[in-house]
């Protein structure tokens, strides 16, 4: 919660040209089941807040007591490693981008770029501690498989993952939801659905949207 409290949107959209948006919902707009109520959850409780951000860390007892401009719990840095492949510049400059922002909050996250084969290895397998990842494309009626792929613990037990939630992910309202949208066919209900589910990934930080991207060039 504090890295998406410390991170401003405009500074991704400063690289960004019209193919790409910043992203507030798991939801596109374009999506027949989208709601606004789901990103004015985000603004209203998730926007650009760095003074938020730095409570949230004072609370939960991380502070930088050395002063190194890295905070520190039990002599332990909070420190991470985000990876994507090497040569995908959109990717490469947007964890940059968290990196700065985690940096002015004082998380240390290092940026780590390597081959696509063993970027690869590393999510399939569960090595990593931060890993950017692009869901699967969505239909402009439904963003079901978007929803599952960040979401659903289904892939728990698969020993080598390459489906969707690799950081083991689980809870069992999401699980009911995931369950109950594909027999729903009220329209209203299931805009309801989406939003909860683009609430709770707010709440519970599986995954943080980034942003919007073509899929096909």
């Amino acid at each position: 919660k504090a890295i998406i409290k410390g991170m401003s949107r405009d500074n991704l959209s400063a690289y960004m040209d019209e193919t790409l948006t910043p992203a507030y919902s798991l939801i596109l707009s374009k999506c027949l089941n989208y709601s606004d109520d789901a990103v004015n959850y985000y603004k209203e409780n998730y926007d650009y807040d760095p003074d938020e951000a730095n409570r949230l860390l004072d609370e939960a007892g991380w502070k930088d007591s050395d002063g190194d401009g890295i905070r520190e719990y039990n002599g332990k840095n909070l420190s991470y490693k985000a990876e994507c492949p090497t040569g995908w510049s959109d990717w490469n400059a947007t964890l940059e981008i968290v990196a700065a922002a985690g940096k002015n909050i004082g998380i240390n996250i290092e940026t780590y770029f390597p081959e696509a084969a063993n970027f690869n290895t590393d999510y399939s397998t569960g090595n990593f501690e931060i890993t950017m990842q692009s869901g699967p494309g969505t239909s402009v009626a439904n963003p079901y498989m978007r929803c599952r792929f960040f979401m659903s613990s289904d892939y728990n037990d698969l020993e080598v993952n390459f489906s969707g939630n690799f950081g083991h992910y689980q809870n069992d309202r999401v699980d009911e939801i995931l369950a109950a949208i594909p027999h729903e066919t009220d329209d209203a209900k299931l805009k309801d659905y989406y939003t909860e589910l683009s609430k709770i990934m707010l709440e519970e930080c599986p995954c943080v949207p980034l942003m919007y991207r073509p899929q096909v060039f």
